[in-house]
Formats: structure tokens, C-alpha cells, sequence
């Protein structure tokens, strides 16, 4: 934003001298100028029907329409000076010079006006839009209906009769309530409904201790409900050994038993040879895993039921 405003005042500087330079008079820039600041009635008016936000777009449109106001004031004060030359009495010079150039700048505001039709609904540029068309159109009514003529009337010393003078008050009365309003409306700040919660959140104690309530609540409402999906537990072991050995039994002669036809019980009949056995072994690698899988059937109850 800083860098937006650095050069205005050199702008500013520059459209002034350009305006002296031009009509070779002070008084006329200074007419001009004053008519900028009723432009802020018609944006912060739109603004308001519309709903947009005053942001960069919309400050970059604003200044745009600060040459579109003076190229209006140049037009209404070069034919208000070409029919005072040419003898026409000032009173009326003003009023022809008004009604006579008010069309063809109103129809050329109306083309700017309507051509920001389709960029109100845009996301980015629908303020700048808006700005542009609430501005044109009130700063060309009000530089052409009211504050020009008068504020040529008074910078020049034009005077009629008394019900002039009054009406010339009563117009720039007007004006300056215009323009308090729409200051007073821009001065206050739109809060958008997450800002409104922050605030009562930091200021109600009550409200503050409620929402850490809901947010408990909240989180304790999740962690029962991950106990509705399925436990998965895994594991896993692996044995890898280099070692050989071997085991040997001896031989020799083993008893051998028969059952007693008559009694049933064993009783020693004799030996039998046995050779021996000799055993080599070699452990490799051995793997073992395993997968257990939980699923609830019924939760609710203190002890919940898993298959």
C-alpha cells in the first residue's frame, strides 16, 4: 500500500501545474480539486449496496477517478469561460454551461458505468467496479449540477440577488452533509461474523469457558469414534544362526516287556540290540509373524464387545 501512495503528492503537484498552466488561473484548479473529495459519496455509497470490500482494487479505481472528475471540470470550466468571453452574462453562462455539456459527459460516464457491469460479480475486480461506478456517477452530477457553478460563482465574485446567495448556501450545505456522511459510513468497520466470535470469546468469560467445553466435547466425540474402526496389530520375528552340530545316541541292549496273558501286567522277556543313532544338524534362518485384527460389534457399554 505504501508504494501506491509514495509519488501521489508528486501527482497531485503535477495535475495542479498542469491545470494553472492550462487556464492560466488559479482559481479554476482549485475548483476542480474541491469537487474530488464528493467523489468518496457515491463509492462508500455503492459500497454499501453492493456489499464489496474498499480494498486495493478498489483504492486503484478511486484514484482513477480522480482524472475521470477533472477531465469533467475542464470540459464545464473552459465552456463556462468561452460563453463569458463571447458576452453572455456570467449568472447565465453558468447555467447553459451546465445544462450544455452535462449531456454529452453524463452519456460518456454512462458508457464507463456500464461497461463495469460484468466485472461487479468478479471476486477480484468487483470493487474496483463498484467504485468506479458509484464515483463517476455522483462526482459527474454533483460537479455538473451543483458545487461547479457555485464554487465558480463565489471564487469569482458572481452575484444576482439574495435567493441566489441562499440557495448557493444551501447547496453547499448540502454537499458538506453529503460528504460527512459518507466519511462517517467509510470510518465504520464492517466485522465479519468470525470476528465477532473472537471478540465475545475474549471478552465473556462465560463464552469462553462454553467454547472450551464444545471444543472437549468435540474431540472426545472423535476419539469414540475411531474405537468403531478396525485394530490392526501386527508382528513379526526372525531367528538367523550359523551353528552345526550333531547329536548321537548310543547303542546297546534295551529290556523288552510283555504283557502276562493271565494277570495283563508287564513282565521282562528278554533284550533286544539297539545300534545307535547319530544326528548332524544345521541351523539357517527361521521367520515367524503374525496379524491380529480387532473389530467392534456392539460399543456403548463399559466393556465393549470385540470379535
Amino acid at each position: 500500500m505504501q508504494y501506491l501512495f509514495k509519488n501521489f503528492p508528486f501527482a497531485i503537484i503535477l495535475m495542479i501545474s498542469i491545470l494553472i498552466m492550462l487556464f492560466k488561473d488559479y482559481r479554476k484548479p482549485v475548483i476542480i480539486f474541491c469537487t474530488i473529495p464528493l467523489v468518496f459519496v457515491g463509492v462508500v455509497a455503492v459500497m454499501l449496496l453492493t456489499g464489496k470490500t474498499f480494498n486495493f482494487v478498489a483504492i486503484v479505481g478511486t484514484l482513477g477517478l480522480i482524472g475521470m472528475i477533472i477531465k469533467n471540470g475542464i470540459v464545464l470550466m473552459d465552456e463556462i469561460t468561452l460563453q463569458i468571453n463571447q458576452g453572455v452574462e456570467p449568472v447565465t453562462a453558468l447555467i447553459d454551461s451546465s445544462q450544455s455539456r452535462l449531456r454529452p459527459v453524463m452519456m460518456a460516464s454512462l458508457t464507463t458505468i456500464l461497461g463495469m457491469i460484468p466485472l461487479l460479480p468478479d471476486a477480484m475486480f468487483g470493487s474496483l467496479a463498484a467504485s468506479i461506478m458509484g464515483g463517476l456517477l455522483f462526482g459527474t452530477l454533483i460537479t455538473f449540477a451543483f458545487l461547479s457553478p457555485i464554487l465558480y460563482a463565489l471564487f469569482f465574485h458572481i452575484k444576482k440577488d439574495r435567493q441566489m446567495k441562499k440557495e448557493i448556501l444551501v447547496a453547499i450545505s448540502v454537499a458538506g452533509v453529503l460528504f460527512g456522511l459518507s466519511v462517517s459510513l467509510a470510518a465504520q468497520e464492517k466485522l465479519s461474523l468470525a470476528q465477532c466470535r473472537e471478540m465475545a470469546l475474549k471478552y465473556n468469560k462465560d463464552m469462553a469457558a462454553a467454547n472450551k467445553q464444545t471444543e472437549a466435547a468435540r474431540l472426545m466425540s472423535l476419539s469414540y469414534k475411531a474405537n468403531f474402526f478396525p485394530n490392526f496389530t501386527a508382528n513379526g520375528t526372525g531367528i538367523y544362526s550359523t551353528a552345526d552340530g550333531s547329536l548321537g545316541v548310543p547303542g546297546g541292549n534295551l529290556p523288552v516287556f510283555l504283557p502276562n496273558p493271565a494277570t495283563g501286567e508287564l513282565v521282562s522277556s528278554g533284550f533286544a540290540y539297539f545300534p545307535g543313532l547319530n544326528l548332524d544338524y544345521k541351523v539357517g534362518t527361521v521367520y515367524s509373524g503374525g496379524i491380529q485384527v480387532e473389530q467392534p460389534l456392539l460399543y456403548g457399554r463399559k466393556n465393549p464387545c470385540r470379535l
